[in-house]
């Protein structure tokens, strides 16, 4: 009669990739590639797929107020309020 744990060991993956590989997991995060994937729902014990090759566009069907623009990273969005170098010229007519 043993009295045994049993151990899930997460494969660890190479720190040499290219910017084809990275995919979007189904939780909003982009991968440098699909064994980081694995990895990240290994060690977080959830269910990470992935959805489609390249970076995951958060910003997909969000309106930012006040004229901002949305800028996605790594799963989060925040909207970003527009700067004098960013504005294009606009006439006022009197």
């Amino acid at each position: 009669h043993y009295n045994e744990q049993v151990e899930c060991e997460c494969k660890q993956c190479s720190t040499i990739y290219s910017y084809q590989d990275i995919i979007c997991g189904n939780n909003g995060i982009s991968y440098s590639s699909q064994c980081h994937l694995e990895y990240d729902a290994c060690t977080r014990h959830l269910d990470i797929r992935p959805i489609h090759m390249g970076q995951c566009n958060n910003c997909h069907n969000v309106t930012c107020p006040f004229h901002g623009r949305c800028q996605s990273e790594q799963g989060n969005y925040t909207c970003v309020c527009p700067s004098r170098n960013t504005c294009s010229p606009v006439r006022v007519c009197f």
